[in-house]
């Protein structure tokens, strides 16, 4: 058996620790000495996700896109060149969000079903895959040509069909919940 993998990571663990426990210091050494106002602001902007829990789904979910998006522009920046970014960064972030505050608008309150949710998370993911081919199609050789993006389509539609047989027949579905304790 070949060990290298598990050595392999927990070399790469422990080194990210290190890292990020020596960065904390450095960078709360920093922050330490800033004006009080910009301390108030930093505090302000990294701390209100984790103390606003009661904060309505869709802001949450608009911060974390904007917050994904941020994050790719700041690396379009670093790389020197941000037309990979507007041409296909954003659209896919941007088609992921949708995809993202659609799932949370039709889960909400936890309503549906266990099976109805499987189905409903499997269809984002095809549509996912049909979006992401979409946009890098159109970024890379200007026209949509669609190609594997309808084969995790089709695989997607081939395992919603038996979960929403199984989700409307009485008997299938009994069977479902006995055998997967859903």
């Amino acid at each position: 058996m070949d060990w290298y993998p598990l050595w392999n990571s927990l070399r790469i663990a422990l080194i990210s620790c290190a890292a990020v426990f020596f960065l904390g210091i450095f960078a709360a050494y920093y922050i330490a000495r800033l004006p009080r106002v910009v301390k108030g602001v930093l505090d302000v902007l990294l701390t209100l996700p984790m103390v606003l829990r009661r904060l309505p789904v869709f802001f949450r979910l608009t911060a974390d896109v904007a917050a994904i998006g941020i994050y790719v522009w700041l690396i379009s920046i670093d790389l020197g060149g941000s037309r990979w970014f507007r041409g296909l960064a954003l659209p896919m972030i941007g088609w992921a969000g949708v995809l993202v505050f659609l799932l949370s608008f039709l889960l909400r309150g936890g309503r549906r079903s266990t099976l109805s949710a499987i189905a409903l998370v499997i269809g984002a993911a095809g549509l996912l895959a049909m979006g992401l081919e979409f946009c890098i199609d159109r970024y890379f050789r200007g026209v949509w040509q669609p190609g594997w993006s309808l084969i995790v389509l089709a695989v997607c539609v081939g395992l919603i069909i038996p979960l929403r047989i199984v989700r409307r027949v009485p008997a299938l579905r009994e069977e479902a919940r006995r055998r997967f304790n859903l």
